[in-house]
């Protein structure tokens, strides 16, 4: 998944058409690497599928000289306007509700990027707002294709973007946790399970791994506010690439989605091979 500085100039995103948003897989999730220093803390609420580099809102924290605010990048239908371009984008929740805000068209003709419009949003704009009371939103440009973004799900990813952007530097705290000590026992890290959670995004490290076990074996991404991700499954022999970042763990599950041993992607770390066997839980 790809990270991008506090002061962004562009989303490294690749979106097809207007169809990719109909996608599944996409959620909301909230990213945070904090410093003491503000302008080198990275502060982001993004609307994608996990672990890749499609999504169809992207919001990053900004400084001003009014105080911080949210710069956000939302795939759109165009209508033909060029890079720069003013324009109004309509926001509706179908019920009579919405908002309109000024933006610019941004990534015309761009190979890769967002190609839609971009927003400059104070931290209490009204959008924020609609956005948490409502499941489904729809979007558009005057003379652009209408478009659904779904909300359910982002009210506690926001919540946690807007407070960390109102104040990056009081989150700024050494964080614990997320480093998993050699297995323990036929626990093999599963104890954690809680505590660890992806922190940095900004090292990406390429990993395989090998069902050298002779069962079914899940693998589940443990994202950045600690929530399951699946990311697919290996019979016995099997191998998976995943394009990870450094300090991202992953668990490893049997059929019925249980724990048997949890990895954490490090530096200089391209394979890792599953070993935990199988273990008797109880009829499932």
């Amino acid at each position: 998944m790809t990270r991008f500085p506090m002061i962004l100039a562009g989303a490294a995103v690749a979106l097809s058409s207007v169809s990719a948003h109909a996608q599944q897989g996409y959620s909301w999730q909230h990213y945070a690497t904090l410093s003491a220093d503000p302008f080198q803390s990275n502060v982001t609420l993004v609307y994608g599928v996990p672990e890749t580099d499609d999504l169809q809102f992207f919001a990053s924290c900004q400084i001003g000289a009014g105080g911080p605010y949210a710069l956000v990048q939302i795939a759109a239908d165009t209508a033909g306007l060029p890079n720069g371009a003013p324009v109004s984008l309509s926001f509706t929740d179908g019920a009579g509700a919405g908002t309109i805000l000024d933006g610019t068209i941004i990534g015309v003709n761009a190979e890769f990027g967002v190609t839609g419009v971009e927003l400059a949003l104070e931290l209490d704009d009204g959008l924020f707002n609609l956005m948490r009371v409502r499941d489904v939103l729809s979007y558009a440009i005057p003379g652009g294709q209408g478009i659904e973004i779904g909300t359910a799900g982002v009210a506690g990813p926001m919540d946690q973007f807007l407070s960390t952007c109102a104040d990056p530097v009081a989150g700024a705290a050494p964080v614990t946790g997320g480093e998993l000590p050699p297995p323990a026992g036929d626990a093999h890290g599963c104890e954690m399970l809680g505590q660890v959670l992806s922190h940095t995004g900004d090292m990406p490290q390429q990993i395989t791994l090998t069902n050298m076990t002779d069962g079914y074996r899940g693998v589940v991404w443990i994202d950045y506010n600690g929530n399951f991700v699946d990311m697919g499954a290996l019979n016995a022999g099997e191998t998976m690439t995943i394009d990870s970042y450094v300090t991202h763990p992953f668990m490893i599950t049997d059929g019925p989605g249980n724990c048997l041993e949890v990895m954490v992607t490090t530096g200089g770390q391209p394979e890792f091979s599953i070993t935990a066997p199988g273990q008797f839980f109880g009829n499932e």
